[in-house]
């Protein structure tokens, strides 16, 4: 059963998960940036909406659950030139729907996450936290220089004002 549902605001993203997943629903949507504000302090720019699919499958511990593929770029600051680098995003993951929270304890499972069911499961925090957990740790372009000094020839040294009061 295909999940048409519009999905333009934050309310549209929460869901029934226990019927989400008897009904073997899926869901193919477009997630606007507007709705995404944890990911838009974390990038240098705006970026395009990110394609979501979402769809119910088992686990092999025969639970319930999701697989989530979501695909979006965002331009982040590169750690060595300082200036954007375009970062694709396309998290693959799986998790099972439990029914208590001390099973989200025993989870071991390292290619299964766990996440509680709910009547009013927030897909969309669930799917930013994924896209925040995607972005690289120190993006940089693939060749790029460091920022030149502020002036021709002359080497910053960061600590040289320290060494004027270690020689007093």
């Amino acid at each position: 059963m295909e999940n048409q549902v519009s999905r333009s605001q934050a309310e549209d993203w929460v869901l029934d998960s226990r019927q989400f997943v008897v009904r073997h629903e899926v869901i193919d949507a477009v997630l606007p940036a507007t709705l995404l504000e944890r990911l838009a302090e974390e990038v240098a720019a705006a970026f395009p909406p990110v394609e979501v699919h979402v769809e119910t499958v088992r686990s092999p511990r025969g639970l319930p659950g999701m697989r989530v593929r979501l695909d979006g770029a965002v331009q982040v600051q590169c750690q060595r030139c300082m200036l954007p680098v375009s970062v694709r995003l396309a998290p693959r993951v799986r998790f099972e729907l439990v029914e208590t929270e001390s099973a989200l304890d025993t989870d071991d499972d390292d290619q299964w996450d766990a996440v509680l069911h709910s009547e009013r499961f927030d897909m969309l925090h669930l799917l930013e936290d994924e896209l925040l957990l995607a972005l690289p740790f120190a993006p940089m372009h693939a060749a790029c220089e460091p920022p030149a000094n502020s002036e021709v020839g002359e080497k910053v040294l960061p600590f040289a004002a320290l060494a004027s009061f270690k020689r007093r």
